[in-house]
C-alpha cells in the first residue's frame, strides 16, 4: 500500500509512521504541509490512501476539500486524523475519521479497511 503521509509536527509524523509500518507492508512518502501534499499527489498518480493530521493553517480541512474535489484523485481515500469535534465535519467531506485519542488501532483499522476496499468504521 503506497501512503502520502501529511502531517506538520516532525514528531507526529514519526509515531503515525511507526503505526502505519506496524499495521502491515506499506510505502509511506511523508510531507509536513498542503503544497508538498499536493506537489505528491499531482506527480504520482499511484497512492492507496492519504493519512492527514494537523496541518498549519487549516488543520487539513483545506487539502481533504481539494483531494475530494479533484477529479485525478477525489477517489483515493483519505483518513483524517484529528480531535472528535471535528468528526462530522471530516465525515461530511467524504474523509475516513480516526479520533486521535484512539490511536494506533484505530488508525490501523481504519489501514485494513482501505487496504481490503472496505470503509472502516470511524470511531466515537
Amino acid at each position: 500500500m503506497k501512503i502520502l503521509l501529511a502531517v506538520s509536527y516532525v514528531w507526529m509524523r514519526k509515531v503515525l509512521m511507526s503505526c502505519i509500518q506496524a499495521a502491515g507492508e506499506c510505502e509511506i512518502e511523508p510531507v509536513e504541509c498542503e503544497a508538498d501534499a499536493l506537489e505528491s499527489l499531482d506527480g504520482n498518480d499511484s497512492y492507496d490512501v492519504v493519512v492527514i493530521y494537523l496541518l498549519p493553517g487549516s488543520s487539513g480541512v483545506k487539502l481533504l476539500e481539494i483531494i475530494k474535489g479533484d477529479k485525478k484523485f477525489g477517489t483515493i481515500p483519505v483518513i483524517f486524523i484529528y480531535e472528535n469535534y471535528a468528526k462530522e465535519e471530516v465525515e461530511r467531506r467524504k474523509g475516513i475519521f480516526v479520533d486521535v485519542d484512539f490511536m494506533p488501532d484505530s488508525l490501523t483499522a481504519a489501514l485494513a479497511g482501505v487496504a481490503t476496499g472496505l470503509k472502516p468504521p470511524t470511531t466515537q
